[in-house]
């Protein structure tokens, strides 16, 4: 009998996509079980857990502003941002569980752990944005080809850096 699929390139690249999507799923879980060994419990790691659906949000509304594609090179770019993010997470709740240790009451503990920690997050988004600007909005000619992955990275740096500030202190 005859078929009708997708054959060639686009075969190629479906593949792609689906075994970066089994593979991200795959980081996803072993990340989530060594936070729960570091923090050991399950719950904080659920909390750190909760930034990354929120870069792909921002990664999927950049592109979409820009009117470009997602694509599996993207979906490698949103892997290696998930690391900048939950870097970030962890910076303000391993805060707010050494105050908690020390006594300082819950809502407090948050508070000061939010103030403390936004700095350094802000810096880390800074420093990461600063790299993949140039590169999304007016690339050099060589470097057209990663325009998709800079703007994906970026629209995802400012949605999840401004909801960890958010979402993890009250997730907490």
């Amino acid at each position: 009998g005859y078929a009708v699929g997708p054959a060639g390139l686009m075969a190629t690249a479906l593949q792609a996509f689906n075994e970066l999507g089994v593979g991200l799923k795959v980081a996803l879980v072993a990340v989530y079980l060594l936070l729960v060994v570091q923090f050991r419990s399950f719950a904080i790691a659920v909390v750190l857990m909760l930034a990354i659906p929120l870069q792909g949000l921002g990664a999927i509304g950049g592109l979409t502003l820009r009117g470009m594609a997602w694509s599996p090179p993207v979906l490698w770019g949103m892997v290696v941002l998930a690391g900048i993010v939950l870097s970030n997470s962890i910076l303000i709740v391993d805060k707010i569980v050494h105050l908690r240790a020390q006594g300082v009451d819950r809502h407090r503990a948050i508070v000061a752990a939010s103030a403390l920690r936004l700095r350094p997050v802000l810096m880390t988004a800074f420093a990461a944005g600063a790299a993949m600007l140039p590169i999304a909005v007016y690339p050099p000619p060589q470097m057209e080809q990663f325009r998709n992955i800079a703007t994906g990275i970026t629209g995802g740096l400012i949605t999840s850096t401004l909801m960890t500030l958010i979402v993890i202190p009250v997730a907490y």
